[in-house]
């Protein structure tokens, strides 16, 4: 995929609301490239929100670069981003993911002991992944 064209894509991007996706050429860092940012509404998730359970918003974003010239045409461009989206989901949610009654979040991302934690509890999904599929049929 062309340069010019991946920013164009990535600039009219429409998502929830809140949601902005920003694209500019990147080219002078890294070949066929683009840096694209997304911002998008969050919540504070630190332990003293958890306790008190404040709904205090903020507007977190993430800037990456993304290397283009391998994308074939926008729906492969638009499924690297979807997985994008799913992994700052994922972060956000390792965040706020508390136990009571300490509020541990046993999986934070900004953490060394959640990002370890996170690793190396992956195996534990991987059968899951496998059998998930069948709980869905037969069910009465």
């Amino acid at each position: 995929m062309q340069v010019d064209s991946a920013v164009r894509l990535v600039n009219e991007i429409k998502f929830f609301p809140g949601w902005h996706f920003e694209a500019t050429d990147h080219c002078q860092r890294f070949e066929d490239s683009i840096t694209v940012t997304i911002t998008y509404p969050s919540w504070e998730t630190n332990r003293e929100q958890a306790l008190t359970e404040r709904d205090l918003a903020n507007n977190p974003h993430a800037t990456f670069p993304l290397m283009v010239g391998n994308i074939k045409d926008d729906l492969e461009l638009y499924r690297v981003l979807m997985h994008v989206i799913s992994e700052i989901n994922s972060h956000e949610a390792r965040e706020a993911f508390r136990v009571a009654p300490t509020y541990w979040a046993p999986f934070h991302p900004h953490k060394t002991g959640g990002i370890m934690q996170w690793i190396d509890t992956e195996h534990a999904c991987e059968d899951y992944r496998k059998y998930l599929p069948d709980m869905h049929f037969g069910v009465a």
